[in-house]
């Protein structure tokens, strides 16, 4: 395939594949576009055992060369497809399969490139739906069971904060995790978010294998809180006064590597069970988990905005004494290390 365009800059042709990569040519008028159109192609042609090579000479447009290999047989030298041949194959990014269905996810996303992009890296592990803004999602939310919601926080007719308010506000949805993706790195948007009820949120550009570690440890999450994934009973006034002032005290206490399970069926006067079985009733989690969770929470938040300048303070504010173990646990949870966030 080629062009007459102006060409692509010798400094840039190296790049043109790399996702998110925009041309910062002084020269070069802004054109909009996210970056991952060239990126997403070649993954599709990837797939396909393919491969695919750009020419260029600034001045006189671009030649953009896809190939893909062929079989000859014996009984019949014609060459065979790729795509025939993958039909014979089992695809290389396929998953083993486990005989039971793929968890359903939404994707709520108003650019169709980053809808393309993102079905894509999802689709191994799950089956994925895309809406186009949060009033087309609200419809499908309602014709169909998701599991979970991927959502861009800028979008028309309904943004992400919308949506969330209103995914988070009823009775048959609030069970539902939602991460929202979003390029607004301010403290604001992610307190606004967090305050309506959003259960993770990544920034844009995003790693793909983060997003796919978060997905999976909210499923797990959800699957430990409700096996059945129906929706939990709304909480009484009594049950989020008392949870509210236990995550109080959590906060106010997290960096302290004393805090126990043990200490805290003390402080509010009821036994190790009697705080398990509210703490299942009321969360679904245990009170180890809850806590492990609140601490890489907190974590996640201070690497986000910088608080502190090394790893080990932020573990040590959250009651890690070992930074090891800290790190392992933050991985596992979000899908990288804490030392990748400060870079």
């Amino acid at each position: 395939m080629a062009d007459s365009g102006p060409g692509i800059h010798p400094d840039d042709l190296p790049h043109v594949f790399d996702r998110y990569f925009q041309t910062n040519q002084p020269d070069k008028p802004a054109e909009g576009g996210t970056g991952i159109g060239l990126d997403l192609c070649q993954e599709y042609i990837r797939l396909f055992d393919g491969d695919i090579a750009v020419e260029s000479t600034l001045g006189n447009g671009a030649i953009f060369r896809v190939s893909f290999p062929v079989t000859l047989t014996d009984s019949q030298p014609v060459p065979v497809p790729a795509t025939e041949k993958r039909e014979r194959e089992a695809p290389v990014t396929s998953l083993p399969n486990t005989g039971g269905p793929k968890p359903a996810i939404l994707v709520v996303e108003d650019n169709p490139e980053l809808q393309d992009y993102i079905s894509l890296i999802l689709s191994a592990k799950y089956d994925v739906a895309v809406a186009g803004n949060g009033k087309v999602a609200l419809d499908r939310i309602a014709a169909h069971n998701y599991r979970l919601i991927v959502s861009d926080l800028m979008m028309p007719v309904m943004d992400g904060y919308q949506l969330l308010e209103q995914l988070k506000s009823g009775d048959d949805t609030r069970h539902i995790p939602v991460i929202m993706l979003t390029a607004r790195a301010e403290a604001r948007d992610k307190l606004k978010a967090l305050r309506i009820g959003v259960d993770d949120y990544l920034l844009k550009p995003f790693d793909d294998e983060e997003l796919v570690a978060r997905i999976d440890n909210l499923l797990k999450n959800q699957s430990a809180r409700n096996p059945e994934a129906t929706p939990p009973p709304a909480m009484s006034a009594a049950d989020c006064d008392w949870l509210e002032a236990f995550e109080m005290y959590l906060q106010q206490n997290l960096s302290s590597d004393i805090l126990s399970i043990p200490l805290l069926a003390e402080q509010f006067a009821m036994s190790e069970s009697t705080l398990l079985r509210q703490l299942k009733r009321l969360t679904g989690l245990t009170p180890q988990k809850y806590l492990i969770e609140m601490r890489l929470d907190k974590a996640r938040k201070l690497l986000e905005n910088r608080a502190y300048n090394t790893v080990a303070q932020v573990a040590y504010e959250v009651g890690y004494l070992d930074v090891k173990v800290f790190s392992r646990v933050f991985r596992q949870r979000f899908g990288k290390l804490p030392s990748e966030m400060l870079v």
